[in-house]
């Protein structure tokens, strides 16, 4: 038995509303309250009728009565107004303060062909549990509005507290965003660190000129630094940079940082940093996203570096002549992971549900991003239109299905309630 079970059971009323307690007494619910998703008491805000003596608080779930003992409620405020403990097994009487709680013994209550069906969806060996049943089309809409809306929320809730971090600075918080969402996985840790040296008092200072901001990122990239060269433009970022690191007190990162083997060549670190340097000197990209003008992001994202960047993957490295402007991919990738969750944060600072709706209108002008996560619903017959879809299946395998939260989701629910 799973306390998540119990909790499907008695919010979804399959238990009904009148219960005993193990004292024998009349336990009426009036009010189940909602379900709480953080930590504290199960349910929140309950009303519950004992005989006739009406209580409202909190009500605490457990497989077994003295797990209250074991989790050690017993020393946490949080739970001194539960007014009900309802448990699998009561094996122990439980005080909260000086108050006896009445206990719900649920053993004998489980219909156990439910509990069947439950223990099928989370003991399927499946990436997705619920592979192969057969579910109402309006029901994966409905759940994959739910999860974007929660991926969207979650995302927000991150940015909020990188403003908190960074004292309320937007710009600083939005030029983060934008410059780890470049590195991808492979180089995530080396854009994060990348990001905490780029002060905007020193662009502006360097007035947003594209060459100066090249020296600046590559320079405190710490790649720059370690290269003997004979050709000019390499030879200019560097006493570039040597003017920058002294009028600015600038310490470079250790080289080291950067990852170059497991991608090809465009995708290396100092190809993304030159397009790093290219948007950040355009003032209006972060201006008009920092007043929550999204609307025709891709215009502000049409940079193109140095030619130099044509026929160079690295410093001291030649490639073929190509076009090193940023690619659909990889727009729509700083569109989801920064400026999409930046809006949706901003629209909470503001007060501003426009904000929201705009951001996953975004997202819906998206193509359905590429991944294993998509191919796996693709497999079993779940496609993504666009973006806001494809986002939608990504928290879905991962908080809902990984997780074997089959009782939350709307898809699980109705395998259930056949």
């Amino acid at each position: 038995m799973t306390e998540a079970f119990l909790h499907y059971m008695f919010e979804s009323r399959k238990l009904g509303q009148r219960f005993y307690t193990t004292e024998g007494d009349l336990l009426w619910v009036e009010n189940f309250g909602h379900l709480n998703g953080n930590s504290g008491p199960d349910f929140l805000m309950a009303t519950i009728k004992i005989n006739e003596t009406k209580w409202a608080g909190h009500i605490e779930f457990h497989i077994n009565s003295s797990d209250w003992i074991k989790h050690g409620h017993q020393n946490d405020k949080a739970y001194n107004n539960v007014i009900a403990h309802f448990v699998w097994n009561h094996d122990r009487e439980i005080m909260a303060g000086e108050y006896q709680l009445p206990v719900v013994e649920l053993k004998g209550l489980i219909d156990e062909k439910q509990y069947k069906k439950y223990k099928k969806l989370i003991d399927a060996n499946k990436r997705i549990p619920c592979e192969g049943s057969t579910v109402l089309s309006q029901k994966i809409t409905d759940q994959m509005t739910v999860a974007l809306s929660r991926r969207l929320q979650r995302k927000s809730n991150e940015v909020l507290s990188l403003l908190e971090l960074h004292n309320g600075d937007q710009l600083k918080v939005l030029l983060h965003l934008i410059t780890t969402s470049l590195g991808g996985k492979v180089n995530r840790e080396g854009f994060t660190a990348l990001s905490e040296k780029i002060e905007r008092t020193i662009l502006a200072k360097l007035d947003y000129q594209e060459f100066k901001i090249q020296a600046l990122l590559h320079g405190l990239s710490g790649l720059l630094t370690q290269q003997k060269s004979s050709d000019p433009y390499i030879q200019s970022l560097q006493n570039e940079f040597d003017y920058q690191k002294k009028v600015f007190g600038l310490q470079p990162l250790p080289a080291t940082i950067w990852k170059f083997s497991t991608f090809r060549p465009s995708a290396h670190p100092t190809h993304r940093i030159a397009q790093l340097a290219g948007l950040l000197s355009n003032t209006n990209f972060l201006t008009h996203l920092n007043e929550g003008a999204i609307e025709n992001t891709h215009r502000f994202l049409e940079i193109e570096p140095d030619p130099f960047w044509n026929r160079h993957y690295h410093f001291g490295k030649t490639t073929k002549l190509k076009n090193t402007a940023l690619t659909k991919t990889v727009k729509n990738h700083i569109i989801i992971n920064a400026i999409v969750p930046f809006a949706v944060a901003l629209g909470k600072l503001k007060d501003d549900g426009e904000l929201y709706k705009k951001a996953v209108n975004l997202l819906k002008e998206l193509k359905v991003e590429q991944n294993k996560i998509v191919q796996q619903w693709v497999k079993i017959g779940v496609l993504a239109k666009n973006a806001a879809d494809s986002q939608a299946l990504i928290e879905l395998k991962n908080e809902y299905c990984d997780k074997k939260k089959c009782l939350s989701c709307a898809i699980g629910q109705e395998i259930m309630n056949k």
